[in-house]
Formats: structure tokens, sequence, C-alpha cells
């Protein structure tokens, strides 16, 4: 992370699912003691009563921004643009509002050669590399250069792709090797 807010951000948010997690499951800590064998009578193994851990209330730059990643999931580009203004750009994960954006330039891409939503992603990536937002726009925009087989870009972008799991990639740089 690039800073404690978002250190304390991401915490929040790990804090809300673990509450609600236990919220929906009451039983699940009592029933995980029963099966390990833990009885009433033995107080050492006896499973301690969670504590209610107090979650603020999620700001409005929060709201916004689950707004938009349900927006960027279904692929609503003009409800993303809406709500860009209200995640400030202090906001710990304001990256994503815009790799959002790209990604969906990306997707519409079309033509053998580069375009101009190459140079954006070009600079995109640059400006969050060792990111995984960085990264995962570096993955889209290897998906969108070989399905346009614009392989001598995709030569030079494959090498600093970090997470290697894609099979789409995966296949578009075997593709590109054939091809060279």
């Amino acid at each position: 992370m690039k800073s404690p807010a978002a250190c304390r951000v991401l915490g929040q948010l790990l804090t809300v699912l673990i509450v609600g997690v236990l919220a929906a499951a009451p039983g699940v800590v009592a029933r995980a003691s029963q099966a390990s064998g833990a009885s009433a009578a033995s107080p050492k193994t006896q499973a301690s009563t969670p504590v209610p851990v107090p979650v603020p209330p999620p700001s409005p730059a929060d709201e916004a921004f689950t707004q938009a990643r349900a927006a960027a999931n279904r692929g609503d580009t003009a409800r993303i643009e809406q709500l860009a203004p209200q995640v400030p750009a202090s906001y710990p994960l304001a990256a994503y509002m815009d790799y959002w954006r790209l990604r969906a330039q990306l997707a519409d891409a079309r033509g053998d050669a580069p375009v101009a939503v190459d140079a954006d992603a070009r600079a995109f990536v640059a400006q969050h590399a060792g990111t995984l937002v960085g990264d995962l726009a570096r993955r889209d925009w290897l998906v969108s250069l070989g399905r346009r087989q614009v392989w001598g870009t995709f030569d030079e972008v494959w090498p600093r792709l970090v997470s290697r799991d894609d099979l789409t990639v995966r296949c578009y740089a075997l593709q590109s090797r054939l091809a060279g």
C-alpha cells in the first residue's frame, strides 16, 4: 500500500467482512469448538465469545466507489463517469476508477496498429508501476493488443507482467511467438 490511509481503509473493509460473516453465522464458532472436542467444562479449550468491533458507516466516497465497481462489472461506463467526481483523488482506491475507464476503452479498441488508448494504457501502467492496479491494467492492455494482433507492442509489454495466471494472455504470448 502507498499510504497509511489506504491501509486503514482496507483494514476497515476487512473488519466489515469479518463482522458480516460472524453475524451471518453466529453458531459457527460454537459448532467449530464442539467439532474439535471442546467441552463447556474445560475453560482452556472453550471458544471465547467474539467481541463485536464497531465499524464506522461508509463514507460518501466509499458508497460511490462501491457503486462504481458494480457499474464496472456491468460495463456501465456512463455510470462510472457519473460517480467519478464523488471519489476524490486522495481516496486510497481512486486509481481503480481510472482503471475501470481504461479497461472499457481497451475492450473497445479496434485495428491492428497502435491506437490512442495504447498511449493511455502505457501512461497508466507507468504511473502505477509495482501496484496491483498497474498489473491489472497491463494484463487488460495485453489482452487488447493480442486481440488486435499488435505483436510488437505486445512483446514489449509482456515481460513486465507480474501475474501470469491469465490463460488468454498466455495464449496470446504463444501466438506472438509463432507470428514473430
